[in-house]
């Protein structure tokens, strides 16, 4: 007899394959061809799931009504869980856990971006204020805002019967940060989808480059624009090295809450937008044509918890250059270079050797696939798969 398996799908009513929606879409995939599994989607009325993902993920769908949000997940959720025989329920964006246990519960925890970011100021490795890194609404609405985050991030950490971290990083912010038990935590790391490969023709590539009107030497930037991203110092860092001589433009690929921020700064340092840089927006079927096409890929994030698009970058063949900080050195490794984003210098070196290097190039390539292989969704379904059974066996005994 089939396990059936109760998932949050709220987040997949947009269609950005990205960060939350990524993680669910590709680990639904996997978990759809195993066959002791029966997946069941649950989402409520006002989030109905993509077209595009609900042709992708034929399986059981329920919508259930409700006149809130949070009204949905504590109080219509769990009674659908226990009203369709739901024997495990697994919320894979950060929170959705009832504080109602009616089965065992599965959380994935990605990143507690608020708490690493306050630990690395307090202990004087970043400067500023967390509102330097984070955009927070403030007066009373943000006092309530964070106070209630704050509770609703415990009672979905105790709920949960096992806590899912998408790194060694994330795990040591839930236990070190969090106060989540180690046992209670497990690591799984994420992928990259299998369209990100070496395989892509380089008709194709000169295609996409056309279509987007790129320069045909470019460094990419892949991921959102919110202060935490660093996108500003990658601009300032860019003008820096532009001045060492190198001529590729910057591409930079996404949105966030800090977009109109971003083009400014870059007007602000005499970048002329079009020739030296360049803002995508978001960009799905030709992502890995845009990765496969770029002399490197860079990101200064001052924090993550796994980061897609290094793996993604170094999965096509894409030279990586990366932030030391957060869960990124985990995830590269030695498949590309690691530094500091607060040292300038460093970063305006790395660019100017990787640019202009081609054996160092090719170098960055092979130890980057190298290493992306050690990562695949089917993987991480099957060590889910065995966290699902391990729950449910702890549950009977």
């Amino acid at each position: 007899m089939k396990l059936r398996v109760g998932f949050n799908a709220k987040f997949l009513v947009d269609y950005n394959l990205r960060g939350f929606n990524r993680y669910t879409f590709c680990l639904l995939k996997q978990l759809f061809e195993q066959d002791s599994f029966e997946v069941v989607l649950f989402t409520e009325r006002r989030s109905p799931i993509h077209p595009a993902f609900a042709q992708a993920l034929p399986v059981e769908t329920i919508v259930l009504p409700s006149p809130r949000s949070l009204v949905w997940e504590q109080i219509v959720l769990p009674s659908a869980l226990r009203r369709h025989q739901i024997q495990l329920f697994h919320a894979p964006a950060d929170g959705g856990v009832p504080a109602w246990r009616v089965c065992p519960y599965i959380l994935t925890y990605h990143h507690a971006v608020d708490r690493s970011l306050e630990y690395l100021i307090g202990k004087g490795e970043l400067s500023g204020t967390l509102a330097d890194y984070l955009t927070q609404e403030q007066g009373i609405r943000g006092r309530y805002l964070k106070h209630r985050h704050a509770l609703l991030r415990w009672i979905y950490l105790q709920r949960a019967t096992r806590v899912i971290a998408v790194s060694q990083y994330g795990k040591w912010e839930l236990v070190e940060l969090l106060g989540v038990p180690e046992h209670k935590v497990e690591v799984i790391y994420e992928a990259a989808d299998s369209s990100f490969c070496t395989t892509i023709p380089p008709v194709a590539v000169e295609a996409v480059r056309v279509k987007y009107r790129l320069p045909r030497g470019y460094l990419l930037y892949v991921g959102g624009f919110e202060r935490r991203k660093n996108v500003e110092g990658l601009l300032r860092t860019f003008v820096e090295a532009r001045k060492t001589g190198i001529e590729e433009s910057l591409v930079l690929v996404g949105n966030g809450a800090d977009l109109v921020g971003a083009k400014a700064v870059a007007r602000s340092l005499g970048l002329e937008e079009g020739r030296d840089v360049v803002f995508l927006g978001r960009i799905h079927e030709d992502l890995p044509a845009l990765y496969r096409g770029a002399t490197a890929f860079i990101t200064l994030s001052w924090g993550e918890s796994f980061c897609f698009p290094v793996l993604e970058a170094m999965s096509c063949g894409t030279p990586v250059i990366a932030s030391n900080l957060g869960a990124i050195p985990e995830i590269v490794t030695d498949g590309g270079i690691l530094l500091d984003p607060r040292n300038m210098s460093e970063t305006v070196e790395a660019i100017k050797v990787v640019t202009s290097r081609k054996e160092l190039r090719a170098q960055l390539i092979a130890r980057g696939l190298k290493r992306a292989k050690s990562f695949s969704w089917n993987k991480t379904a099957q060590q889910t798969a065995n966290l699902y059974q391990e729950a449910i066996r702890n549950r009977r005994n």
